[in-house]
């Protein structure tokens, strides 16, 4: 018997956040981004998956022209000196960021800027008397699926970008028909990956270096920086592994098939550095994989830290 069936109950609060309608938040991001042709996304907290994932998935399947920056890149040199051409600005916004939300947010208002920020649960009130509703998208997690909180944006972009398409194209549809039916395949994902999983939730209970690719991100900040795994996790970008093997010789690299000849570098250091290297690899499109990718990765969390004994 696979090990479905001993994983379910951890996977239980994750359905939920599946099965969030996403619909008024969605058209609330369509509405805002279909009136700035020039969008910044930013974030706030712990997490710049979020962030990273809607400009990747925006550029590559609309025509919206997105853009990246880091709260204090925008907050010093970009939003004070742009008079005259101010774009909207997109704010992923985790709740132990807030202090530099608090910031943001007085330096966007008194420029003249459009904003909106995506939240997981209501802002305090040092900042929300000062932010109208209209520019407020909340997911509503709280306190228990928070852990859920890249998952989620990761749902609503996946639920909104294909809506900003003029026309319908193969891979925007393919993308928005998969985020509203993942609920229906996780039992044949964890099927299919389970040695991986298995393997890899070994392999973390030791120190280990957690990279990936861009899109798949988000999984390694996941695994990286849970609460739950008490090993030593270096969240490190694939081009700064190399610099980092001689501390830490055990490296965890998530990606994508497509993606697997930009990587021979970082297999190459279990030859060149004496590093073991294991993957999690995703054999589907780098847009949809980070959401398969994260429902993994819980079970890859619950497995390390001992779910299987409770």
């Amino acid at each position: 018997m696979g090990i479905y069936e001993s994983v379910r109950r951890c996977l239980i609060p994750l359905e939920r956040v599946l099965a969030i309608d996403y619909g008024e938040a969605s058209s609330k991001l369509v509405s805002f981004l279909s009136s700035n042709n020039n969008v910044i996304i930013t974030y706030v907290g712990s997490y710049v998956s979020p962030a990273k994932y809607a400009l990747l998935t925006l550029r590559s399947i609309t025509k919206l022209n997105a853009y990246l920056f880091r709260p204090n890149e925008l907050i010093y040199y970009v939003v004070p000196y742009d008079e005259g051409r101010e774009l909207g600005i997109v704010v992923f916004a985790y709740p132990d960021g807030l202090s530099d939300l608090n910031i943001l947010i007085d330096q966007v208002r008194f420029t003249g800027h459009d904003y909106l920020i995506i939240i997981p649960e209501d802002l305090p009130k040092v900042i929300s008397y000062k932010v109208p509703r209209d520019n407020v998208v909340n997911l509503e997690l709280g306190k228990e699926l928070l852990r859920y909180w890249i998952l989620a944006t990761h749902l609503l972009v996946g639920n909104t970008a294909p809506k900003l398409c003029s026309r319908g194209g193969i891979r925007s549809d393919r993308l928005l028909r998969e985020v509203k039916d993942v609920t229906s395949v996780i039992n044949d994902l964890i099927s299919h990956y389970e040695e991986d999983l298995i393997a890899i939730s070994k392999f973390i209970r030791e120190p280990v270096i957690v990279t990936a690719t861009p899109t798949m991100w988000g999984v390694a900040e996941y695994l990286a920086l849970s609460n739950d795994v008490r090993s030593l996790r270096l969240l490190v970008p694939t081009d700064q592994v190399g610099k980092y093997v001689s501390r830490v010789n055990n490296v965890l690299l998530i990606n994508t098939e497509v993606e697997e000849y930009s990587l021979r570098g970082i297999r190459g250091l279990s030859l060149t550095a004496a590093t073991t290297v294991k993957e999690l690899k995703l054999r589907t499109d780098p847009l949809t994989a980070p959401i398969y990718g994260l429902v993994l990765a819980r079970v890859i969390e619950y497995l390390a830290s001992g779910g299987l004994h409770e």
